[in-house]
């Protein structure tokens, strides 16, 4: 489900236009419609999930995907113009539903069916508006704490969401959560050298480059691959440690099938890592992702995990 411009302008309004929806049900249904047509590194929650939080769980990606959209799909409009159309989205939480026929835009009415069903803060969503403003405005981060800066507003938040669908959100689960979010903000980071290179974008950190005499104009020349090396190690090892932080989460969980999801969800990222450093050099050049014949053993080993720490009463 792909929008072009003209559509992802009408998704910012309050009607929605072309895209107004008629009832909750209609609204449910568009956000799935878009959920479910996008490819995702980590899609093994769909057949775990219960069925009474799936439109949920749709209608938290639809609003993260469209925003998403309109920060990273409208090349051609300026900055400055991207900016106020995420202010325009994110002002259409705020609103109440009017009650007339034609009620709107069906990412908002789906999302604040959900926000009123689960008491959901708002400011899970701000932060998520505010990463995608970062990605508008890009600037190379500096330290590593920038890194994480950045992933308390574009990944911390989605954790946050799925644990109080589960009713699951405690100052223990947040911590963890944010972890495992972290580690697959990173991943997706290394993942995605070699598409956002080209684009100007960098987001190994100016002082370890420094750190190993490189410069991210030459991180794509061959002449460099050998003192690439260390420093891909070191942002690999950082990111690996974040999962093994956030692996306890999975014991501090009531629910057999949320367990389940992030078990599944940091496998599927600790997978990615090992393919990622697989590549090596190749890293800068071809984009590596999982293949439908990897998922199979993620989920079985996402049972084990799960079996094994309740056996171990932990």
């Amino acid at each position: 489900m792909k929008f072009n411009k003209e559509q992802l302008i009408e998704l910012t309004r309050s009607d929605g236009g072309s895209h107004a929806v008629e009832s909750l049900q209609d609204a449910y249904g568009f956000c799935m419609k878009l959920a479910t047509s996008h490819y995702e590194n980590f899609p093994v929650g769909s057949i775990i999930i219960p069925k009474k939080l799936r439109k949920h769980f749709y209608s938290i990606y639809a609003f993260a995907r469209i925003a998403d959209d309109i920060a990273d799909e409208l090349a051609e409009v300026d900055a400055s113009t991207r900016v106020k159309l995420l202010n325009d989205f994110i002002g259409n939480l705020y609103e109440k539903d009017s009650g007339t026929a034609i009620i709107g835009n069906p990412v908002f009415v789906a999302i604040r069916s959900t926000i009123n069903n689960f008491s959901l803060p708002p400011q899970p969503f701000e932060r998520l508006i505010t990463a995608f403003k970062m990605d508008v405005e890009f600037e190379q981060p500096t330290s590593f704490d920038d890194l994480e800066h950045y992933c308390i507003h574009s990944a911390n938040p989605i954790g946050e969401l799925v644990l109080r669908l589960f009713g699951e959100w405690n100052d223990d689960t947040s911590k963890k959560s944010d972890s495992i979010c972290t580690a697959l903000q990173l991943v997706n980071f290394w993942q995605d050298f070699s598409l956002d290179l080209p684009n100007g974008r960098c987001y190994l950190p100016t002082a370890m480059l420094e750190k190993y005499s490189l410069v991210k104009e030459n991180l794509q020349d061959e002449k460099f691959s050998a003192i690439l090396y260390p420093c891909l190690s070191e942002v690999y090892d950082k990111t690996s440690d974040y999962f093994a932080e956030g692996g306890q989460l999975i014991h501090r969980l009531k629910s057999n099938r949320l367990r389940m999801e992030i078990a599944a969800t940091i496998n599927g990222g600790k997978k990615m890592i090992d393919k990622i450093k697989e590549s090596g050099a190749e890293i800068f050049h071809k984009r590596p992702s999982l293949s439908k014949s990897d998922y199979p053993g993620l989920l079985f080993k996402s049972v084990i995990d799960v079996m094994v720490r309740r056996r171990l009463g932990s």
